[in-house]
């Protein structure tokens, strides 16, 4: 009886140890994974770039951003084209928010 165990205990031992070429186990995976990528690109890439949403919230069509050169005075530039100074930020170069509704054709 333990002859016979011994026995099978060894020819499972030899499969188990016997090294089998793994060539077919990677051409499946390449494949699988050129198929993975061809779905991708023919199916979720398109319907992604698809989706058309509104327009970005805060972009305002009557607004212009305007950073003069230091020391200039804009105020007889604004009379002039009808501009009006909204909001000004001296942290980032005295940049100012200009309406220029007035001053659109």
């Amino acid at each position: 009886m333990k002859d016979g165990i011994m026995k099978i205990k060894m020819q499972w031992a030899s499969r188990l140890s016997t090294t089998r070429p793994t060539a077919g186990h990677a051409s499946f995976a390449k494949a699988v994974l050129l198929l993975a990528i061809l779905w991708a690109t023919t199916f979720v890439a398109p319907l992604a770039s698809a989706q058309d949403g509104p327009p970005l919230a805060g972009f305002a069509l009557d607004r212009i951003l305007v950073k003069p050169k230091s020391g200039t005075d804009l105020t007889a530039l604004h009379d002039a084209l009808g501009t009006a100074v909204i909001r000004s930020y001296p942290a980032i170069g005295d940049c100012r928010s200009c309406n220029c509704l007035k001053a659109l054709p």
